[in-house]
Order: C-alpha cells, then sequence, then structure tokens
C-alpha cells in the first residue's frame, strides 16, 4: 500500500497512522483532525489530515498557519474533555467566535479569505484498572476488564 491507507476515501500517510497506534499502545491521549470541507482560497483539501498530541504538537497538515493554533487549542479541550467538535473558519463572521453545542465557528486571521471546516476527533486511553492480588476474584476481575476495554495493571 505505500505511504498511505484509505480512510473514507481520503487517504492517511502511514506516519500519521503509526503515530495514533504508538499514544494508544503508551496509554497517551491525542486527536486526529480532518479537513471535511474548503472554500478557495485555502491551501488545504478535504481530506487532509493531522494528528495532535497531548503536549499540543501538530503533525501532518490542515491548512497552515492560519488554522493550526485554533486546532491545537481546540484538540487539546476535546482530549480534556473527550468530546469531538467541529471547528469552521469563516471569512465573513462578524463575531470573532461563537460556539454552539459542538461546533465552533470563529473569523478567519488569513487574508486570503478562505473557508474551512475542521472535525476534531480525541484518540483517549482505555481506562486502567489495578488489581492488587492473585485471588481468583482478581483474576476474573482482570479477564472481564479487558473484555470490555479496560487496560489492566495486576
Amino acid at each position: 500500500m505505500g505511504g498511505a491507507a484509505q480512510q473514507g476515501g481520503h487517504r492517511i500517510d502511514d506516519g500519521l497512522l503509526n503515530l495514533l497506534a504508538e499514544n494508544a499502545a503508551l496509554g497517551r491521549s491525542c486527536a486526529l483532525a480532518t479537513v471535511v470541507r474548503t472554500e478557495s482560497p485555502t491551501s488545504a483539501h478535504p481530506g487532509d489530515k493531522a494528528v495532535i498530541t497531548a503536549d499540543g504538537e501538530l503533525h501532518g497538515w490542515i491548512g497552515g498557519s492560519c488554522s493550526d493554533a485554533l486546532v491545537r487549542r481546540e484538540a487539546l479541550m476535546a482530549m480534556n474533555d473527550g468530546l469531538p467538535r467541529l471547528v469552521r473558519i469563516r471569512p465573513d463572521v462578524e463575531v470573532a467566535e461563537t460556539r454552539s453545542g459542538g461546533e465552533l465557528t470563529v473569523a478567519t486571521t488569513c487574508p486570503s479569505g478562505g473557508t474551512l471546516d475542521i472535525f476534531i476527533d480525541p484518540h483517549l486511553p482505555k481506562p486502567v484498572l489495578v488489581v492488587i492480588g492473585g485471588s481468583p476474584a482478581a483474576r476474573t476481575m482482570i479477564e472481564l476488564a479487558r473484555v470490555i476495554g479496560f487496560r489492566t495493571c495486576g
């Protein structure tokens, strides 16, 4: 498959997939940001993706300097509250920032005046269940926890 894999009709770079998998394996939060809609002029395209790690680093492309800081901020908030969100960047917004439910609409800071819609999906680590002891009840609890999606330590 080379350097990318299909996802929803768009390509996602193997490096981003590896970064998502690495964060999951290490029990670290991250978020996947995907450009879902654009109106020219903009350098982003629908399907462009980036992974934002818990330290705020952005890996990938979601439109450059006009969207990066905002997407980083919203990704960190999504990792904190566990809720996905849609960020809409508009040239014609009278109010600088409007939040409604899972949507944020902001005025663009770019002179190009393009429009971007970016979906941010938090990827949170599975909760950890620590079990102390080796009794049959403790072993059963570990087995059940794994089945329902916990990471276990015991």
